[in-house]
């Protein structure tokens, strides 16, 4: 496998990472949130609340977390060199 090849392979995966890593964050934060809102807000109100909150912290965490772990492999040095791999 060439070193361009396992560079696009580990920005896939970084951006797979931080895009469950935005899920679970979105998750979290709708199951808490509506929890805390149903508190404060009538029956209908309190439902969008949280959903404004979970898709905003969701999309926040998910940009930054692709951004964070896309820039970690960008330097990333490989373990084996190309050159002493068997052909």
């Amino acid at each position: 496998m060439s070193v361009a090849a396992e560079s696009r392979a580990d920005l896939i995966a970084a951006r797979a990472a931080g895009l469950g890593i935005g899920l679970i964050v979105f998750m979290l934060t709708w199951s808490v949130g509506a929890r805390i809102t149903e508190r404060l807000f009538d029956a209908p109100a309190h439902a969008y609340v949280a959903m404004g909150m979970a898709l905003a912290t969701g999309a926040v965490t998910t940009i930054r977390a692709c951004h964070r772990l896309g820039r970690a492999t960008d330097g990333a040095q490989h373990a084996i060199p190309a050159s002493s791999l068997p052909e």
